[in-house]
């Protein structure tokens, strides 16, 4: 039986070609892989790998971050470190409905030499989907699906 993860990380949101990125928004290509599964016993969530193209759009030190366009989450810049959060999503099911939350931290660096990560990564951080609700009684509130994420600067000049 195929247990559920969180939909967001089954959306194919954001293979925006680099030439379609908007010349505003700063951009990275990140890979998210899933690192942690406190849902399910054998740990469906680990193993989870996708690419996206990662934007953030700044007004001062408040950013918007998107996927092909799509915002998922704000976040706040405080030097070379990101802290940010989804919405809560609610996701109906067959076995009841879902709600879950975004939350990530990176350290990032949007091209030049400042912020240096030392791995030769651009982005480094993590991401976890917690469950806020759930009346899927396969499916704790508190459980959480935590991710990797890792990426390169797009230099669009």
């Amino acid at each position: 039986m195929r247990r559920w993860l969180p939909a967001m990380l089954f959306l194919t949101l954001g293979c925006a070609e680099e030439g379609a990125l908007d010349p505003e928004g700063a951009h990275w290509d990140v890979t998210v892989e899933g690192s942690v599964d406190t849902c399910h016993a054998e740990g469906e969530g680990v193993g989870f790998r996708q690419t996206y193209v990662y934007s953030l759009f700044y007004e001062g030190s408040i950013t918007d971050l998107r996927i092909g366009g799509d915002s998922f989450a704000t976040g706040i810049v405080s030097g070379c470190s990101l802290s940010y959060e989804s919405p809560i999503i609610g996701e109906e099911r067959e076995s009841g409905e879902l709600k879950w939350q975004l939350t990530g931290e990176a350290t990032l660096r949007a091209g030049g030499d400042g912020c240096s990560l030392g791995d030769g990564s651009d982005w480094v951080g993590t991401e976890t989907f917690e469950i806020v609700e759930s009346q899927d009684p396969d499916i704790e509130v508190g459980c959480e699906y935590t991710m990797t994420v890792e990426g390169m600067y797009v230099d669009l000049n």
